[in-house]
């Protein structure tokens, strides 16, 4: 398998050293996130609205930056 079709896979983590502290750090978010949603804090949106609000985002400022 070449590095190009391992690039967007979970493969390319094994060959790309993470920072220390980085499993951690995310293991605790997601804990975290997790305990929110399940107490109502927080909620989940749904992926195609998720990426929707993230496109709207970026656009918004790659117009600020002209």
């Amino acid at each position: 398998m070449s590095a190009r079709d391992a690039k967007d896979t979970l493969l390319a983590d094994f060959f790309i050293e993470s920072d220390a502290g980085y499993d951690e750090w995310l293991s605790g978010k997601v804990s975290r996130t997790l305990e929110r949603v399940a107490s109502g804090e927080s909620t989940l949106t749904d992926h195609t609205d998720a990426m929707a609000q993230l496109k709207k985002r970026i656009a918004a400022r790659l117009r600020q930056a002209r």
